[in-house]
């Protein structure tokens, strides 16, 4: 119900869910880690509702169980509470452009990764290391971005998580564009495009953007290019408006990025304006 954006069933479930848990208290000593899964299910349905104040609450009271449960000496539970509280944070303060937090956050945590990072599942791991390539993207570090999305698509194992490996393809397609790698973008491109039509999960936001990569190639006049950047940037905030459609913009702001270029910005410039 979640990732199929039945934000009312998702909510409804996650509630009952996590109450089961919290009015029979030997099944958080039986499942400590279905329940710290709930909590992390509870937060995320709150926050696709937007509901952000009882979103804030469940983030809360994950942080809290991490000192009881037995958990603090359990690195397999404690990893589950580290990467749910810290990816849940990183999304936000990305969405916020709170940076500095994010950065610190990362600086921060370095330790606790190191500990817990054997025991994170792949989904969870991936998603950190998006969410880092993500804050890379807008301070204009695309070197150090692409390292970080590199790493996921180059676990050719990894296949569960479709959204999130979509979003990871078109974050790369556009650190390759910020980088002018304009032969690895063509076949990056092609090969994106396939993927998405296999997972059957091309969303138009997704095909303006191939659609804007693939006529890249072909123009080299400024003009041309800035009146594709406007193209695209009009075509996704006419995207946003649209339900279902709007789910890719979850993950990374492809009209922010268009108006930023359009403005001869990076993201991070131009979130500053």
């Amino acid at each position: 119900t979640y990732f199929v954006g039945d934000d009312e069933s998702s909510l409804e479930l996650t509630k009952k869910m996590t109450d089961l848990y919290e009015n029979n208290p030997h099944l958080i000593a039986y499942s400590t880690i279905g329940y710290v899964g709930s909590l992390y299910n509870l937060h995320n349905a709150y926050q696709a509702k937007g509901d952000v104040k009882n979103a804030e609450k469940v983030l809360a009271r994950l942080e809290d169980s991490k000192d009881k449960y037995g958990i603090p000496t359990s690195d397999n539970i404690g990893a589950r509470v580290f990467i749910y509280s810290t990816n849940i944070k990183l999304a936000k303060w990305l969405k916020e452009d709170r940076y500095s937090d994010v950065e610190n956050l990362i600086l921060s945590n370095q330790s606790d990764f190191k500990r817990f990072k054997s025991k994170i599942a792949k989904p969870q791991l991936y998603e950190y290391y998006f969410l880092i390539s993500k804050l890379y993207f807008v301070k204009a570090q695309y070197k150090k971005a692409l390292k970080f999305t590199n790493e996921i698509l180059n676990d050719l194992k990894f296949d569960v998580r479709a959204d999130l490996l979509s979003a990871v393809r078109l974050l790369n397609l556009l650190i390759h564009y910020e980088l002018q790698n304009d032969f690895t973008l063509d076949y990056l491109t092609t090969n994106t495009f396939n993927f998405l039509t296999k997972k059957k999960r091309l969303f138009k936001v997704e095909n303006e953007l191939i659609k804007f990569m693939n006529h890249h190639k072909k123009i080299s006049q400024k003009a041309e290019v800035q009146a594709d950047l406007l193209q695209l940037a009009s075509a996704m905030a006419e995207l946003k408006k649209t339900k279902f459609e709007d789910i890719p913009f979850n993950h990374f702001d492809f009209e922010r990025w268009a108006r930023a270029r359009l403005d001869g910005k990076n993201l991070f410039e131009f979130n500053q304006q």
